[in-house]
């Protein structure tokens, strides 16, 4: 694995035994839920996908991911196309500091902002509730997808997922409490040491940037630099999904049975997740001129 010197002297400054000692958690519905996201994304616009063939080129498959956390998100894409080179790019030290993958041959960790670091050439761009960080207003975010057409491969596809900050605030001015309507079930606690808590609508304005970009600004921009947009909240996703035979399987061992996963409509309608695909270059070569020229 390649990691940027900062990030290494920030791994070395800790005590091994503490990522390992940590205690196993098991996960709250909200991220059973973004899991769930996640790997129906893949699933439908990769492994249903021309993207796929791409999987037994010799090169294999580029992901870049923006906003990586602590890259957890590359055993996901590696069970679905092993033999991926991923980036993980991330503005905090002490997350990609423990990344379980920062010694992994294929994994390169930069630390930095989409804005400051040369983004490497890739099939796939992800971007899981991370974007939002760098986009509070709609020229940050035209920014942002310009430096994603830039850097995406033709016929490549950039996928993730955002809150929808004006749907949030809309509805959060209207609550008395500011919260318990759309809470979780709280989950019981196993040790003392365990963070429980609900994840509330609240927790999900007080994580929005200083503005707001809704959704709709998300798409038309989107399309205006040439992206094929597709958008759509957790909650129709995940109620689309569960309908789907080829997805039954991650329905049921993320999500159980369709009614154990009511809690879903919560939060859900308050997320979106999107694919904005870059068209291939014969698309490209019939429209003339590349498609981001006036808006990049």
């Amino acid at each position: 694995m390649t990691v940027s010197s900062p990030v290494q002297q920030a791994y070395k400054g800790k005590r091994a035994f503490h990522h390992q000692s940590r205690p196993r958690r098991q996960s709250y519905p909200f991220t059973c839920l973004t899991n769930f996201v996640k790997e129906g994304l893949i699933h439908d616009h990769i492994l249903l996908t021309d993207l796929r063939k791409r999987a037994g080129q010799s090169r294999g498959m580029q992901i870049t991911d923006m906003g990586c956390g602590r890259a957890a998100d590359f055993n996901r894409f590696e069970r679905a196309l092993p033999g991926i080179t991923y980036t993980g790019i991330d503005m905090s030290i002490n997350m990609l500091s423990q990344s379980p993958f920062r010694h992994h041959p294929r994994v390169t960790l930069l630390l930095g902002f989409h804005e400051d670091i040369e983004m490497p050439r890739c099939d796939i761009l992800w971007s899981f509730l991370g974007m939002q960080n760098a986009c509070g207003t709609p020229e940050k975010l035209q920014r942002l997808l310009c430096r994603a057409w830039d850097s995406l491969s033709d016929g490549g596809v950039f996928l993730g997922a955002i809150p929808n900050g004006t749907k949030i605030i809309r509805d959060l001015g209207s609550l008395s409490d500011r919260s318990l309507p759309f809470a979780f079930e709280r989950q019981p606690r196993h040790c003392e040491d365990e963070q429980w808590y609900n994840f509330t609508l609240l927790d999900a304005y007080e994580q929005l940037p200083e503005a707001v970009v809704s959704p709709t600004e998300l798409e038309r921009l989107a399309e205006q630099i040439g992206f094929q947009a597709s958008l759509t909240s957790f909650a129709d996703y995940v109620k689309e999904s569960s309908r789907d035979p080829s997805k039954r399987h991650i329905y049921t061992k993320i999500l159980g049975r369709e009614q154990d996963a009511e809690w879903a409509t919560h939060l859900a309608k308050y997320y979106v997740c999107f694919a904005l695909k870059k068209p291939d270059a014969a698309t490209t070569g019939r429209l003339g001129a590349s498609a981001s020229s006036q808006s990049c």
